[in-house]
């Protein structure tokens, strides 16, 4: 099975708990407070529904140590940013 094939699923009586599954491995994870949804919205909560296909890792470097994986890792720095403001363009 190719690591390509990853499910999320919620725990059964929990929202913002849930279960990843890889390579016959389940490794617990937190989800958003909305728990998983389908019509995700910035703000909302939610962890999104879908098929997504990873292409690159930012991390936190000063956090954590360098993730082992298969996809181009590179550390967030000081010039990067983002915009968590749904009515912000960006």
């Amino acid at each position: 099975m190719p690591a390509s094939l990853i499910a999320i699923r919620s725990r059964a009586g929990s929202r913002q708990r849930g279960w990843l599954t890889v390579w016959g491995h389940v490794i617990p994870v937190a989800l958003g407070r909305g728990g998983i949804l389908a019509n995700k919205r910035e703000g909302d909560g939610g962890t999104p529904r879908g098929t997504f296909y990873p292409r690159r890792l930012w991390w936190r470097a000063d956090r954590h140590p360098r993730p082992r994986t298969l996809l181009p890792v590179r550390p967030i720095g000081p010039g990067d940013a983002w915009c968590e403001d749904p009515a912000d363009r960006h």
